[in-house]
């Protein structure tokens, strides 16, 4: 087999009592990764706000509703 493959995926459902413990940190790390980007851009603070905008703007357009956890 080469090196660097996938060898076995494993898929561990959430038991429905722990769903909201794990949307809280799925959002913190997405909020995490976002603000690394952002400072690492090296974008004007407005061009930052028009980068969030279109962020919400893209979430308020998905078929879920685009609510936010």
């Amino acid at each position: 087999m080469r090196k660097n493959l996938v060898q076995q995926v494993m898929i561990h459902i959430p038991e429905q009592g722990d769903v909201p413990f794990f949307s809280a940190k799925l959002c913190d790390f997405y909020f995490e990764m976002v603000q690394g980007q952002l400072d690492a851009s090296g974008l004007t603070p407005q061009e930052k706000i028009a980068v969030v905008d279109q962020l919400l703007d893209h979430l308020s357009k998905r078929g879920d509703g685009g609510s936010l956890p």
